[in-house]
């Protein structure tokens, strides 16, 4: 009896050590929400036009202080976090304590950054607009509405419930860059100096991060995750001109680092 009962012991331990080894192989699949953060603002630039030239509305080459004017009236606003969400799935094969995978996963991401400037002009331009006295504002904004990764995940099993791991690779997202300026300069016309730009474009980056997840059940896990994201430079170029003063202009340019650090909590279900 005793023979039996320590193989039965044996055998129980076996089944539970191999269980235990492979607690995190297979697919899953899980939502995802959390919060974003996006420190940098923007840069920016007015060309000012060589003397004679027709890109003189607001500064010339002689004269560049009205553009050095706007361009210093330009305040990065901060909006603090921003929610973001979106569904996850992956699969992951484990080697004694070491789960290695790949995943993917699909949401929302909103970057958001602004500036904002205002100011009044205290030089004339170039082409014969002569803005003393002027006022203007611009506003320049920058954000995105979707988030996709392809990653790997590389992680050691701290225990047979607990996984910590590193993951990085691909991501793609699109992104929205806007400016609109607008200056009183009319000589009795109906409109000011103005322009305005939006463009959008699909940008490819990458991201990093790490994260813990926790097996709380047979084929349900809680995680917490970190991720560094990177879609690289939004650039949006406009005009800026003014009816009366036709066809002068000048060109503004703003750009945008287009970069969020993101916190968020998962769950998912694994298919064993």
């Amino acid at each position: 009896m005793r023979k039996i009962l320590i193989a039965a012991a044996i055998a129980v331990l076996g089944t539970s050590a191999a269980q235990a080894q492979g607690t995190w192989a297979g697919t899953y699949t899980g939502i995802n929400a959390g919060g974003s953060w996006s420190n940098s603002g923007g840069s920016n630039s007015a060309t000012c036009g060589a003397p004679g030239g027709l890109d003189v509305y607001i500064c010339n080459s002689n004269d560049p202080t009205a553009a050095s004017e706007l361009l210093n009236s330009l305040v990065r606003s901060t909006s603090g976090g921003q929610f973001t969400g979106g569904a996850h799935a992956g699969i992951n094969w484990q080697s004694g304590a070491f789960v290695y995978g790949i995943e993917s996963d699909l949401g929302y991401l909103n970057i958001g950054k602004r500036q904002t400037g205002t100011g009044v002009y205290t030089t004339g331009g170039g082409g014969g607009a002569s803005l003393g006295g002027d006022a203007f504002w611009v506003n320049t904004s920058a954000s995105s509405d979707f988030l996709f990764t392809f990653r790997g995940r590389l992680g050691y099993a701290i225990s047979p419930s607990l996984l910590a791991y590193g993951t990085g690779g691909l991501a793609v997202g699109r992104t929205t860059v806007s400016s609109n300026y607008l200056d009183t300069h009319n000589h009795g016309g109906p409109l000011g100096g103005n322009g305005a730009i939006t463009t959008e474009q699909f940008k490819l980056g990458w991201t990093a991060g790490a994260g813990l997840e926790y097996a709380y059940a047979r084929n349900w896990t809680v995680r917490a995750e970190y991720m560094y994201v990177d879609l690289g430079t939004s650039t949006a170029s406009m005009l800026i001109n003014n009816p009366p003063h036709a066809p002068e202009y000048t060109p503004f340019s703003t750009s945008y680092d287009m970069t969020s650090h993101i916190l968020r909590a998962g769950l998912s279900y694994r298919f064993q």
